[in-house]
């Protein structure tokens, strides 16, 4: 499956804009709204009821085709619908699909009108249970987040709805499937490995690189081919050199039946010892935790916001970031390609508690992180996939339970390595599984609270720890302190903008000093909305920027940090 694109050979339409939208709540009660598509449905409206809904919904549209799509083969494809959708075209079911980060698309062909309307029906359902990932749906008394309204185990809020482009896309009955690109470096020559494999039946592809073409015969369905790019212009962080790609797919009797149009990054990246090489030399990620959050649209994908985020994380001199705590729009890794910046590719299993995981639960594990593998593989910005945030992973059976995951990552990318962001190490079971140790740690916060002279001791201790046991290079992937913008307090204390730069400072000295630590990633990019609770005031308050993107006093100490 390839993303939707215009192209002499594809006709492409969007489906965004107002849809209508209809709730029943608790199975008596039926309200009827119009609903913006992106986006998510629950801050739109003013009712509480509304907004902490968790059952079904239905969106609903009507479309209409232009006869110059007649003949064609039509699809209808979403980048991603939160958390299950099953979807309907003029009474007819199509499918359904389970995860909410994804893509998912449905052949249209045998059930469009041409004459009239067509009349488009989404089922969207995000009750999360012990079986769904994320999980939820549980108490576990001795996990901090289990007082939440609405009720998740999680410390984001549970937005729903159609949260990325909706697109109607046509092929003709011939059609390039999917596309692999990979990449290497010999001496000053990049490699690229382009592999593919096609819908119906074809002759022959021919592969444009700038000047560079040759023409690969079709086998089986597939093709490969290997090219060598003299003198190339590697991608690197901060340096998103992109060369186009063009592949043309031709008919027995030479005529071009499907094109497809990428761009690629020539880069390579290994683990060798403590150090994580790009291009053979040793990178440093500086940078962010962050989510897809914003006022009013939640979880809904906002190019203006998208800009907006990277702006700043330039300006502030990151370099990085993961896509905490699930697959990010593909919208924003297009953004992350084109500035250079290093991504952590994330799956949606955040909090995994193996009291309560099923064997259901690891099957949705395996095709959430299957399916985000196939969308994320082509682009360079993507340095490394991990698998999980936060699993109860000091938890006997935790081991298992990652084994066939991180056998999965092996066997669908061998370029990049695989890791699991834990908040249990030292005493996680299954650390040793994975390349690199990326740890969520709040000394001065969690633990040690107001203490910073003590949490500097203990990141100190605890570093030492966790290496000696895993003997892996480290990433701090979350660290901070709450703070909540315009509270001042000299001498600086808990909630302060001058506690968070104190805090976060200070605890950056002490990675530093530490030979095998390869990054510092500061929990939170921005402020964002969680459940209500008892220990969140509005929602989770660490962000380096508010909600609404405007510095905090950390933020200027930041970037004469992260300068060099």
């Amino acid at each position: 499956m390839l993303r939707p694109q215009q192209n002499s050979k594809r006709n492409l339409t969007s489906l965004n804009g107002v849809w209508d939208l209809e709730l029943l709540i608790n199975n008596d009660k039926s309200i009827n709204k119009k609903v913006a598509v992106p986006a998510s449905f629950n801050d739109l409206y003013t009712d509480d009821e509304i907004r902490t809904h968790s059952g079904k919904v239905l969106y609903s549209r009507k479309f209409r085709i232009s006869d110059d799509w007649k003949g064609k083969n039509i699809f209808i494809y979403f980048e991603a619908v939160s958390y299950h959708a099953s979807v309907y075209i003029n009474g007819h079911h199509l499918g359904e699909h389970e995860t909410g980060y994804t893509p998912f698309e449905f052949d249209l062909t045998k059930h469009i009108n041409f004459d009239s309307d067509n009349f488009l029906e989404i089922i969207v359902h995000h009750h999360l249970t012990a079986d769904t990932i994320p999980q939820s749906g549980f108490v576990d008394k001795e996990w901090i987040f289990n007082t939440h309204y609405p009720d998740v185990i999680f410390d984001f809020f549970p937005y729903t709805g159609i949260h990325r482009n909706v697109h109607l896309y046509t092929v003709n009955d011939s059609f390039l499937n999917n596309i692999k690109i990979d990449t290497d470096i010999n001496a000053t020559d990049g490699v690229v490995t382009i592999k593919g494999n096609i819908i119906g039946n074809a002759s022959k592809v021919k592969i444009s690189i700038n000047e560079i073409q040759t023409e690969v015969l079709i086998k089986d369905n597939s093709f490969c081919e290997t090219i060598s790019i003299p003198e190339a212009k590697l991608w690197n962080v901060g340096e998103p050199n992109l060369y186009p790609l063009k592949i043309e797919l031709f008919d027995s009797h030479g005529n071009k039946i499907d094109e497809r149009l990428e761009r690629f990054g020539i880069r390579k990246i290994e683990v060798r010892g403590n150090q994580f090489l790009i291009n053979g030399k040793p990178a440093y990620f500086k940078g962010f935790g962050k989510h897809e959050d914003f006022p009013i649209i939640g979880k809904g994908n906002n190019d203006a916001v998208n800009i907006r985020d990277f702006e700043l994380m330039k300006w502030i001199n990151a370099n990085s970031f993961r896509t905490a705590h699930y697959p990010y729009s593909e919208d924003i890794l297009d953004l992350a390609d084109e500035y250079g910046f290093l991504v952590i590719s994330e799956t949606p299993a955040v909090s995994l508690n193996f009291k309560f995981t099923t064997d259901k639960t690891l099957e949705v594990h395996k095709k959430a992180l299957g399916e985000l593998i196939e969308r994320d593989y082509n682009h360079p910005c993507v340095v490394m996939w991990s698998v999980a945030n936060e699993p109860q992973s000091q938890q006997k059976n935790a081991k298992a339970y990652f084994e066939p995951l991180v056998e999965q990552v092996k066997l669908m990318d061998q370029s990049r390595p695989v890791t699991m962001v834990s908040c249990f190490v030292p005493n996680d079971e299954s650390m040793h599984l994975f390349d690199v140790c990326c740890i969520n740690k709040y000394p001065g916060w969690y633990e040690l609270p107001g203490q910073i002279n003590a949490a500097k001791q203990r990141l100190d201790s605890l570093l030492e720890e966790v290496y000696q046991k895993y003997n892996l290079p480290i990433i701090i992937t979350e660290f901070g302190a709450d703070t909540y913008a315009g509270v001042h307090s000299l001498p600086a204390e808990m909630w302060s903008e001058e506690y968070q730069k104190d805090l976060i400072l200070e605890l950056i000295e002490v990675m530093r000093s530490k030979p095998y630590v390869i990054g510092e990633h500061i929990w939170n990019f921005a402020d964002f909305r969680t459940s209500q609770n008892h220990i969140r005031c509005n929602g989770n308050k660490k962000g380096v920027f508010t909600r609404e993107r405007q510095p905090k006093l950390v933020a200027h100490f930041l970037k004469e940090k992260w300068k060099n």
